[in-house]
Parts: structure tokens; sequence; C-alpha cells
């Protein structure tokens, strides 16, 4: 199989792809851990059989003042949506959180 799952110091999933057919500048539509597909190019130097990593996208997102953590925090993303993510336990008001997209 081409993708292998790893983790980064962040808690954000990566995974590795294959460039098999590929070439720099080709878009490889990628399927993320949760089901969501995200397209990227294929970075310059790049050649048939090498491997890129490639991170989940997440937002960063600041505690509320008067929140704390393990409540429950609304946000718009990028696009206008309104989603929901728990704030974790070690965070406080102002101090930001990733939240995978």
């Amino acid at each position: 199989e081409d993708q292998q799952l790893c983790g980064s110091g962040h808690k954000v999933p990566l995974r590795l792809w294959s460039l098999r057919g590929k070439k720099a500048g080709d878009e490889v539509l990628l399927s993320l851990p949760d089901g969501q597909s995200i397209k990227v190019s294929v970075p310059e130097g790049k050649v048939q059989g090498d491997v890129i990593k490639v991170s989940a996208p997440v937002l960063m997102v600041q505690v509320p003042a008067g929140a704390i953590s393990g409540e429950l925090v609304s946000f718009a993303t990028p696009l206008g949506e309104i989603q929901t993510a728990r704030i974790p336990a070690e965070k406080e008001a102002g101090e930001y959180f990733e939240v995978p997209l």
C-alpha cells in the first residue's frame, strides 16, 4: 500500500503518499483519516517513486475569555461554517489549540 499513517508532535495526523505516475505540478487527490479529501500539488524536485509528507489541515482556535477546559466552543471555519470543539484540559483563556478541519 502507498500510505503509511504516522503522527506529529502536535497530534496532527500525517500520511505519506507515493508519487507513482505523478510529476511536479500534478494535482493529487488525497483521502484524510476522517474521510475528507484534499487536493495537493506535487512539489518541485519530486519524481515518480518519491514520497511526500502532507499534514491534515487544522485551524488554530483561541480559547475565549471566561471559557474553561472541557467546555465546547463554537468557531467559524475559513469557509464560514460554524463548528464546535472541546477546549483541551491544558488550555486557558487566550491560548490557542488545533482543531482538525
